[in-house]
């Protein structure tokens, strides 16, 4: 049983991995040097140092990978980009194992800077089934044709484990139980696809709030009734910058909802349309209202995934500068972008006025039965039942402005009343969610349609990015009233809610430039798009194989027949010879460790012809006799074992 793997193997997945990723122009070559090698007689007589070099330059170019992944990338993106490239970062690695005189297997002080440190010389591994199986992780990245790359890898697991198989294992049985491996992996990948969708039919929004709570747009978990502290990180999450003589707006909103489900609100509607678009970059949403001409804009910047929900301010009509398949949006004002690269700089028009498009339903008024009660004592104390909407607006705030406190450490609550009314009679004190929760609840008491809103609120300027900052702390809620035909923002939460979430310190400051570092350079990448980032990782490697190349140049070219010149110019005579054997072994049969050399000339003596076997075996008889014979005349054996050499 051999480690090497077999001839046209390494190849054979390259055109896979060329496939599966559409660059077959950069596999064929790839796949190519790597196979012809037994054809080629040339070899480079590569030294310790140059090895390590080339293995150096490789660690390199993964490290400059994955610096590069984390600061143009993010999550699973950056992950992908490094198990991409294996092939291209190991591929020098592979081409010293095949195109060297002397490693036919790589020591570990090569690959280990441990390994190095201590001089373990005599440990080495064939790296060829590594470099396949880095190819097949890669391809395996692109699932473009899965079931052709599925008969692909069981192909390849086939000749691999075959070549690998113990001598005393049955053909027969190995024929007969591969299949039966290669169905149930089958089986199992399907069933569990099948799984996930039969999962995402009948458990729906179970499903989603699972794996993507905080980008639900029909649902919104809340924190009502929760024990203890919630406050946020300094994450910079969005960046604004205003565009005319507007103030930026205070609230920028991802989410309405409408119905109050035991603590959670959820949408009532999850019907999304298609916005209008003639370019696939600028879109409306709804039609300028002739009543209210005044429109503000205003950019804003951030990272998100493939699909996403995007914020904007309350009214927005249109949106801009976003390349995207599709934008949605619901009648709750809930946008969705798909198939959006992963930064966005796009610009919003709104209405400074608030949101006049639909207009409200039953279910803004809708109060639970168990609330009713509860908000009628409270309400009737306020005695707002002539009062104007506008007035009913301004005497809520100040019912909440100087009744209320705001914490994010929540104490013990009474489980026997409902958070929201444990929050108005007993506690009063609470976060934001507690505040838009109860405001919407009494709105609706008092006759004004409302609506439960989520985003950010803007608060914090830098001087530095002149730009507006929302930050994961700055993550609110707040309720919407429907106001002469419109929509406008009550956010009833006390001012010092600022300054109970603002963090300072250096560690902060440390952030703020790492983050402000990488926005600039992400938005630098989106104004230069002629260039692409993918062609200076190729011209990097260019780079790195000339000056590998470089290095080596001046190293002379051994001829695997005949290596006459190094028999005459070493002064170890026993080490040209090993390098002859060494030779033998790359076209006949691979020597085991244990193995003399007699041994292996019984197994290899196979593959050679008649002639060649005995020039072989005399070669071998030669060599003992000058190693181990203290009588023979070392000179006299040198030049007659050249001799054979060069017939051989």
């Amino acid at each position: 049983m051999s480690s090497r793997a077999p001839i046209l193997l390494s190849g054979i997945c390259l055109l896979i991995w060329g496939w599966q990723h559409e660059i077959l122009w950069l596999a064929i070559p790839m796949a190519l040097v790597s196979e012809v090698s037994p054809l080629i007689k040339t070899r480079f007589d590569i030294s310790r140092n140059e090895l390590n070099l080339v293995f150096d330059m490789c660690a390199v170019f993964f490290a400059g990978l994955l610096v590069y992944g984390l600061v143009s990338a993010s999550g699973s993106r950056a992950i992908f980009l490094l198990i991409f490239w294996l092939p291209i970062v190991l591929f020098p690695m592979l081409l010293v194992q095949r195109y060297s005189s002397q490693w036919q297997k790589i020591p570990f002080t090569a690959i280990s800077l441990k390994a190095r440190k201590a001089k373990q010389e005599d440990k080495s591994i064939d790296i060829s089934f590594l470099y396949i199986g880095a190819i097949l992780l890669s391809a395996s990245s692109s699932q473009i044709t899965p079931i052709f790359f599925y008969l692909c890898l069981c192909c390849v697991f086939f000749v691999a484990i075959w070549k690998l198989r113990g001598r005393y294992f049955p053909k027969w049985a190995f024929i007969a139980c591969f299949p039966l491996a290669a169905g149930g992996g089958y089986i199992i990948d399907t069933g569990i696809i099948q799984t996930q969708l039969y999962l995402e039919e009948h458990l729906g929004r179970l499903f989603l709030d699972w794996f993507t709570k905080d980008n639900d747009p029909f649902s919104r978990d809340t924190r009502l009734g929760s024990i203890g502290s919630l406050k946020g990180s300094g994450r910079i999450i969005y960046r604004l910058e205003t565009i005319g003589n507007y103030p930026p707006p205070k609230l920028i909103r991802d989410g309405s909802f409408d119905l109050l489900i035991g603590n959670d609100w959820s949408a009532s509607e999850i019907v999304f349309s298609r916005a209008k678009t003639n370019n696939m970059l600028d879109w409306r949403l709804t039609t300028k209202n002739a009543q209210n001409p005044a429109s503000a804009l205003v950019k804003i910047s951030g990272y998100f995934d493939d699909n996403a929900i995007l914020v904007a301010p309350i009214g927005t009509q249109s949106m801009s500068n976003i390349p995207a398949e599709k934008l949605e949006h619901t009648r709750l004002g809930t946008i969705k972008a798909s198939e959006i690269p992963e930064m966005l700089v796009y610009i919003a028009e709104y209405s400074v006025n608030g949101e006049y498009s639909y207009p409200p339903k039953s279910h803004d008024l809708q109060i639970p039965d168990h609330y009713t009660n509860y908000l009628e004592d409270i309400t009737s104390t306020l005695k707002l039942e002539q009062h104007s909407p506008e007035s009913k607006l301004i005497e809520l705030q100040r019912f909440f402005l100087h009744n209320f406190s705001y914490t994010l450490d929540l104490d013990t609550t009474d489980t026997r009343l409902p958070p929201i009314i444990d929050f108005l009679t007993n506690t009063k004190s609470g976060h934001c969610e507690y505040f838009a929760s109860a405001t919407v609840l009494m709105l609706r008491k008092l006759g004004i349609p409302a609506r439960y809103a989520t985003g950010f609120s803007i608060q914090e300027y830098d001087d530095f990015e002149q730009a507006w900052i929302a930050r994961k702390y700055h993550a609110h809620a707040w309720a919407l009233a429907y106001i002469d035909g419109r929509w406008v923002n009550v956010d009833n939460t006390p001012p010092d809610w600022v300054v109970e979430d603002k963090e300072e310190g250096v560690l902060l400051g440390i952030y703020n430039a790492l983050s402000w570092a990488r926005y600039a350079y992400n938005k630098w990448r989106m104004g230069n798009q002629e260039i692409v980032p993918d062609s200076y990782i190729y011209t990097i490697a260019a780079i790195l194989a000339v000056f590998i190349g470089y290095r080596i140049r001046k190293r002379r070219l051994q001829k695997t027949a005949p290596p006459t010149t190094a028999v005459n110019k070493s002064a170890d005579f026993s080490n040209p010879w090993i390098q002859f054997f060494k030779t033998v072994e790359m076209h006949t049969v691979e020597r085991r460790e244990h193995e003399t050399l007699f041994d292996w000339y019984n197994q290899c003596s196979t593959t050679l012809d008649e002639k060649s076997a005995v020039q072989l075996r005399e070669i071998i008889r030669a060599y003992y006799r000058w190693r181990f014979d203290p009588g023979v005349d070392k000179n006299g054996l040198r030049k007659h074992i050249g001799e054979l050499v060069d017939n051989f």
